[in-house]
């Protein structure tokens, strides 16, 4: 059983990586997305990172470094509203 679920994790990351790369602008080396996450064509990625379920929205420009490790349930909102 144990085995089973090391298997299925794998695979899930492995779709959720080639998801990711689809959709953000640059990914550094060594990235991996352990859980879905969703990004926009704006994001840069750096190296080493390691993502658990984010979410960003909007449509700004964002910027994450070398060596990032997120949570379960991050939500980055990269535009707001005028409030002029």
């Amino acid at each position: 059983m144990l085995v089973a679920k090391k298997i299925i994790f794998l695979f899930i990351g492995f779709i959720s990586k080639s998801y990711a790369k689809l959709k953000v602008s640059s990914m550094g080396v060594g990235c991996k997305v352990n859980r879905f996450s969703i990004f926009t064509k704006e994001t840069h990625i750096g190296k080493y990172c390691h993502f658990n379920g984010i979410k960003v929205i909007g449509g700004g420009r964002l910027i994450i470094g070398d060596y990032f490790h997120s949570g379960i349930g991050i939500q980055i909102l990269t535009q707001n509203h005028n409030y002029y």
